[in-house]
């Protein structure tokens, strides 16, 4: 059995895969969030939710992501 060098996630998770380094997806996604602008996500997001506001012409008052 495989597991990630740093958690010990075992392979037989379904899905799972890992680098060169037996580092698996879990751990790299988690490194990969660190370079995230988090800010500028933010702003987007709020930007895209002005836009559905005022071009919106339904009765509906959110939306809902899924």
């Amino acid at each position: 059995m495989k597991v990630c060098s740093r958690c010990i996630q075992p392979d037989t998770r379904p899905g799972i895969y890992f680098d060169d380094q037996g580092v698996c997806g879990a751990c790299l996604w988690e490194e990969k969030k660190k370079e995230i602008d988090w800010e500028s996500r933010e702003k987007e997001l709020q930007n895209i939710a002005e836009w559905a506001k005022k071009t919106a012409k339904g009765s509906y008052d959110c939306a809902i992501g899924v």
